[in-house]
């Protein structure tokens, strides 16, 4: 049994050389333009692996459900971004810088397209998250809630309200 000692070290690629057909794909990372260079071709393989053509076992399509999981996310966040815009992204800000920056750093440090399955359902829920804050932020999606004789109703903006007593009874 080999020890590890301060100065031994892991070769570069002793996750990324696995034979399976969901490895990633070998990048260099070891100077600023390389980083430069090669981010986007591992964000791609990061946030979209595996590819439905790539399924082989139970494994890699439970990975397709979290690449549909992110797609359908970032399918929301579209359609939030296109119905409310500035204000919509407004209260999302913070929590998007969060997610790219995860996103980022994720995709320099996988070693392997199972650590960046794990990795992406981080990015994952901050997406989410920043979905929620955005639907909670549409003024659309509000409740006004009116007090009358009866009870408090629920209403919507807009909206009249029938008299929960019709007119002239006692």
């Amino acid at each position: 049994m080999r020890t590890w000692s301060r100065t031994s070290r892991l070769p570069r690629d002793a996750n990324a050389s696995d034979e399976s057909n969901l490895g990633l794909e070998s990048v260099d990372f070891s100077s600023r333009k390389a980083i430069m260079t090669n981010l986007p071709i591992r964000l791609r393989e990061v946030l979209f692996k595996p590819y439905p053509w790539q399924l082989d076992n139970r494994s890699q399509q439970l990975g397709l459900l979290g690449t549909l999981a992110l797609l359908a996310t970032l399918m929301i966040l579209t359609a939030e971004v296109r119905r409310n815009g500035r204000v919509a992204l407004g209260s999302a800000v913070p929590i998007l810088y969060v997610a790219i920056c995860l996103l980022v750093v994720y995709s320099v440090s996988a070693g392997n397209a199972g650590t960046a399955f794990r990795y992406r359902t981080h990015v994952v829920m901050m997406l989410v998250a920043a979905v929620v804050v955005m639907r909670s932020r549409d003024p659309a999606s509000t409740v006004q809630v009116v007090d009358d004789s009866v009870g408090r109703v629920p209403v919507s903006p807009g909206s009249t309200i029938a008299p929960a007593i019709p007119p002239g009874t006692p």
